[in-house]
C-alpha cells in the first residue's frame, strides 16, 4: 500500500495484501504447522506511484525490507522459511534489493541462467524452455512446472511481455513435467531446493491446482504426480521404475 515508498500506506487496495499475509502466519501458528513462509516482492514494471524497480535508491530498497522484518520476520521468525540461516527474502526481476544482515536475500529472473545473467545478478532463474538442470543455480535451486504458455497473455492483452511467447508442452503431449523430475532425480546431490512453479498459475497455464476448462485441464492429476515424484525423488527411485505415463 505505499506505492511511493515514503513509508506511509496510502490506502491503496494492496494494502489488504497485508492483512492476509499476516492473517496467513498467525494461521499457521495457530494450527502448529509444519508450512513456513517466505516473501517474494514482484512489482512487474513499476509500482502504482509509477516507481521503477531500476530507478529504486539504495534507501528505497532498505525501506522495503525494513517493512518485512518490522510487519512479518521479526513478529513471526518461527513461521518464516530459512534459507543459509537466515529468513529468505527474494526479489523479482527487475526488483532489486540491497543486501541486508537480517535475511537472506535471492534475486529471481525469468531469463534463462546464463554468464551474462549470472555478471548481472540474477541468483535464481526461470527461463522455459531452458532444461530444468542447466538452470540450476549455484546454490542448488531449480524450477520445475507441468508446462508453460504464455500465448494466452499476449491474446489478453499484456503489455510487459516484449519477446515472442514461450511456450512449452500445451497439451501435456511431450511429458515435460516428469522430464524435469528424472534430470533432477540423476543430479540429486546438486539439489538443495525444488521450487513448483506453480500451483496457481493460471495466465501462463503453469498451474499443478486442480482445474476444469481449457486446454487440456489438469484436474487432480498433477497435485498427485507431484507427490509422487517428490517422494520418489526422495527415496533415490525417481525414473527408475517402470511406467509409460507422462
Amino acid at each position: 500500500g505505499d506505492t511511493d515508498l515514503n513509508g506511509i500506506v496510502e490506502g491503496h487496495p494492496d494494502q489488504w495484501i497485508n492483512h492476509g499475509v499476516e492473517e496467513l502466519l498467525r494461521q499457521l501458528k495457530v494450527d502448529g504447522s509444519g508450512i513456513r513462509v517466505a516473501i517474494i516482492v514482484e512489482p512487474f514494471t513499476e509500482t502504482q506511484a509509477k516507481l521503477k524497480p531500476v530507478d529504486l535508491s539504495n534507501d528505497q530498497q532498505r525501506s522495503v525490507l525494513d517493512f518485512l522484518w518490522e510487519t512479518y520476520y521479526a513478529k513471526w521468525p518461527e513461521q518464516m522459511f530459512y534459507w543459509d540461516d537466515k529468513p529468505l527474502v527474494v526479489a523479482f526481476d527487475p526488483m532489486r534489493l540491497v543486501e541486508d544482515d537480517r535475511f537472506t536475500v535471492r534475486h529471481w529472473s525469468g531469463q534463462a541462467r546464463s554468464e551474462e545473467t549470472i555478471e548481472q545478478g540474477w541468483d535464481w532463474n526461470f527461463g522455459p524452455p531452458q532444461p530444468v538442470v542447466n538452470g540450476m543455480s549455484h546454490d542448488g535451486v531449480a524450477f520445475v512446472y507441468p508446462r508453460f504458455d504464455e500465448t494466452f497473455l499476449v491474446k489478453g492483452g499484456v503489455e510487459y511481455i516484449k519477446w515472442t511467447p514461450r511456450k512449452i508442452d500445451s497439451l501435456f503431449e511431450r511429458g515435460v513435467y516428469k522430464q524435469q523430475w528424472c534430470s533432477l532425480g540423476k543430479e540429486r546431490g546438486r539439489v538443495k531446493m525444488i521450487v513448483l512453479y506453480s500451483w496457481n498459475l493460471y495466465g501462463e497455464q503453469a498451474h499443478i491446482e486442480p482445474s476444469t476448462g481449457g486446454p487440456a485441464p489438469v484436474e487432480g492429476d498433477y497435485v498427485s504426480k507431484t507427490r509422487r515424484y517428490y517422494d520418489e525423488f526422495l527415496d533415490e527411485q525417481l525414473c527408475l521404475k517402470t511406467s509409460t505415463e507422462p
